[in-house]
């Protein structure tokens, strides 16, 4: 058996960018009204980065990346209708 550094074959890199820019603006998503449009963006990033992994796994990669970055998102969401529902709309939109 011939190993593959003497052929001068290599094994392809995955391609992870759609997961590791969906963690990106998951990760900024604590900069105020940067997260108005950050977090859907991480979300649908992270969505389309999973669903091109499961449909073709030997060209994308980066699941962990895209599923931390729902897991992050999910964080913001939750926290931002509880705040929503606990303190009201007045604590989040004063004038």
């Amino acid at each position: 058996m011939v190993s593959s550094q003497k052929t001068g074959q290599h094994k392809p890199r995955l391609d992870t960018s759609l997961a590791t820019s969906a963690f990106i603006f998951a990760a900024l998503s604590w900069v105020p009204l940067f997260n108005l449009f950050s977090n859907p963006l991480a979300i649908i990033f992270a969505i389309i980065s999973i669903v091109k992994q499961n449909r073709e796994p030997k060209l994308y990669g980066g699941f962990k990346r895209a599923i931390s970055a729902l897991v992050i998102c999910s964080v913001w969401i939750i926290l931002f209708f509880y705040s929503w529902f606990v303190f009201g709309p007045d604590v989040l939109f004063r004038r």
